[in-house]
């Protein structure tokens, strides 16, 4: 598994711009998204966008943020396609403060 952000602020607004995850014979198996310490209103977001080419991504899904940590029981998404880009948007709200943490795994095909 590899960690692509690591403990970002959820009190601001940020994005990630298009990173390329692509790895000869890997594929992505999924997304795990980690908060924790959240304080305020827990109704920020996280977009997911993905694709074939950075500058032509899509939004794959938005996750909402609704509890104050998700240690417990982390969010996995699972990727039933093949894609070489990631984007990651975080939309703030009224959340002031947290640590967000984003996995990928990878299984060899």
């Amino acid at each position: 598994m590899n960690k692509i952000i690591s403990q970002k602020n959820m009190g601001e607004a940020w994005e990630i711009p298009a990173i390329g995850i692509y790895r000869t014979g890997k594929k992505v198996e999924s997304l795990q998204i980690q908060w924790d310490k959240a304080t305020g209103v827990f109704d920020s977001e996280i977009e997911i966008y993905l694709g074939n080419h950075p500058k032509y991504l899509v939004k794959a899904r938005t996750v909402k943020i609704n509890t104050q940590s998700n240690t417990d029981d982390n969010l996995m998404l699972a990727m039933p396609m093949q894609f070489k880009y990631l984007r990651i948007k975080y939309v703030q709200k009224s959340c002031t403060g947290g640590e967000l943490d984003i996995f990928v795994n990878y299984v060899e095909y």
